[in-house]
């Protein structure tokens, strides 16, 4: 095996790994936020959406800068700095009993993300080879959803907690809860290989991490959206006597991306056809 291949071996299984611990250190600590800040110690719902949507904005919304200092001093010391600053944002929320000490944990976590993601994903299009990707983030994404659900019940677990006291719109056992988290993660195992490939193979090769942070300006805004407006709906679902609320909304716009999503894809197969000879 030559240098370049055993390099490329050897940079596959470090990011499989560096992937799972950083998916099982999210999901222990984000999903269960809520629960401790909302739940345990009464706040309302749309200061912890605040602070969940401000992590969600600065990570992904200044991802091109990370990517672009990457881009210019390397992967490695972005990602070193950016676990340290991760580490130091989850210590934070520990200890946080004010809102704006929460939204300061959140802020500085973000920092950590913005800094580690886009040089993980840029080594992601270096090191695999174009026609190995789409199976690479396949594997990728099942390990985010096996950490997810291990990350998610050690947590609760810490907490001692359980997931019945976790309402989901209109589901009412968790046999029911179950499906539904499972047929959430095929649709995503599904679709998010083919999202990242797309993604990687659009990337300039000479700014790998610049394009990579740039193309997460999407999630930037409609997290941070989507956080701080499930917060206020889920307390105007509780104040109304709705806790559904936010699930029928969280449908609603679903099915809004699904009729977008179908309307791009028919528009391009409709120009394909059009520049085909004979056609």
């Amino acid at each position: 095996m030559s240098r370049v291949s055993q390099a490329r071996s050897l940079g596959k299984y470090f990011l499989l790994v560096d992937n799972m611990l950083v998916v099982l250190g999210f999901f222990v600590v984000f999903p269960l936020i809520s629960i401790r800040f909302v739940d345990q110690m009464g706040w309302a719902a749309l200061m912890v959406g605040i602070a969940l949507g401000l992590r969600q904005f600065v990570q992904q919304g200044l991802g091109v800068f990370g990517g672009a200092i990457a881009d210019r001093f390397g992967a490695k010391p972005m990602i070193v700095t950016g676990m340290l600053l991760r580490a130091a944002g989850f210590a934070t929320m520990g200890i946080a009993h004010e809102p704006w000490l929460l939204w300061f944990s959140c802020f500085l976590s973000g920092i950590g993300g913005t800094l580690f993601d886009p040089p993980r994903t840029a080594l992601v299009v270096k090191l695999i080879r174009p026609n190995h990707r789409g199976r690479f983030f396949s594997i990728l994404m099942m390990q985010d959803s096996a950490g997810a659900v291990v990350g998610a019940l050690l947590g609760s677990w810490l907490l001692l907690m359980t997931l019945s006291m976790m309402p989901i719109g209109l589901v009412s056992t968790l046999q029911q809860l179950f499906m539904l988290i499972c047929t959430f993660y095929i649709g995503s195992i599904i679709a998010e290989p083919a999202r990242e490939t797309l993604s990687a193979s659009l990337a300039d090769a000479r700014a790998r991490g610049s394009y990579m942070g740039f193309s997460r300006l999407g999630l930037a805004f409609g997290g941070a959206l989507g956080y701080a407006g499930g917060g206020w709906l889920f307390d105007a679902g509780k104040a109304l006597n709705q806790p559904e609320l936010p699930w029928m909304m969280l449908g609603v716009v679903g099915f809004i991306t699904l009729l977008a999503l179908w309307w791009q894809f028919s528009q391009k197969r409709s120009a394909s056809g059009m520049l085909e000879p004979g056609a």
